[in-house]
């Protein structure tokens, strides 16, 4: 009974794991040489704009988006344009990795499951996601359907070639040792062939994620009225850079805010991989 109960890892509370994520950071000598790097970045900028060495039309010094970013957080519907792409992001990301993974495995462990959707998913990977964007929009409209299926298009690849290379990476000796104690195929699999191929597997989803971001917007730009991609498009129309630059702040930080949350899943799940693979790719 000791024994079982040494090996639950129970999830630390939400404030618990914040603290860990700063202790972890405040920790790290590196991280104070980065802050001070980007300091002197936006201190620089700053200068460059205000000395009048570039125009602040074409790049708003770092306090103007700041001014800019207090501005919109105060208004709803800046809230409800965020609230709009995250949905989209989540929708399409969890969409496309499903499909990845699944299909990645069915064709990591099968060559009958290669030979046939094998040519079929890579014309699918050649085909410009940004061209077919329009030709979606138009079957499906301009919902959340159409957006999350771009979005889930553009973060498949990478989760289903991971998850291939996952699984085909198990070494030879482990699979034979299971069927030498006559272990099913299925019992092979997932004591075996799906812990190895794991880590691999979320090192594809993080990729995964930071396009999911990318084909959220890329789909508002085609065709939508709501969402950080159609408010970029409306600034800058109104040549608003601090406006734009507003809404790539924020998304920078839904992007490291997910990614940080899938590495910490990581870490939970393949608690055995080395820390480069499960940890941040931050």
């Amino acid at each position: 009974m000791s024994t079982t109960r040494s090996q639950v890892r129970p999830l630390p509370s939400p404030s618990g794991l914040a603290l860990r994520w700063f202790r972890r950071r405040l920790t790290d000598p590196v991280n104070y040489l980065t802050i001070g790097v980007a300091l002197g970045f936006f201190v620089l900028w700053e200068i460059a704009v205000k000395s009048g060495a570039i125009s602040r039309l074409i790049l708003p010094a770092p306090s103007a988006i700041f001014d800019a970013l207090l501005l919109n957080l105060g208004m709803p519907v800046f809230w409800e344009h965020t609230w709009i792409t995250l949905q989209e992001i989540l929708v399409g990301f969890a969409a496309g990795s499903i499909a990845g993974f699944v299909l990645g495995a069915g064709i990591g462990v099968s060559r009958v499951a290669q030979r046939v959707f094998g040519m079929g998913i890579l014309v699918l990977q050649a085909i410009p996601k940004v061209a077919v964007a329009p030709i979606i929009a138009v079957w499906l409209g301009y919902g959340l359907t159409a957006k999350a299926v771009i979005t889930a298009l553009l973060c498949f690849f990478p989760v289903f070639a991971n998850t291939v290379a996952g699984i085909r990476s198990t070494p030879t000796e482990y699979q034979e040792l299971v069927s030498a104690y006559r272990g099913s195929r299925t019992q092979r699999f997932f004591h075996v062939t799906l812990p190895n191929a794991l880590p691999s597997v979320f090192v594809g989803l993080n990729v995964g994620l930071t396009l999911a971001v990318i084909g959220a917007i890329v789909a508002e730009f085609v065709g939508s009225s709501k969402g950080l991609g159609a408010y970029i498009l409306a600034q800058g129309f109104q040549l608003n850079v601090a406006g734009v630059f507003c809404a790539l702040l924020v998304l920078a930080v839904i992007t490291i805010i997910l990614s940080e949350a899938v590495s910490f899943l990581s870490r939970r799940v393949v608690f055995w991989a080395p820390e480069s693979v499960a940890g941040s790719t931050i």
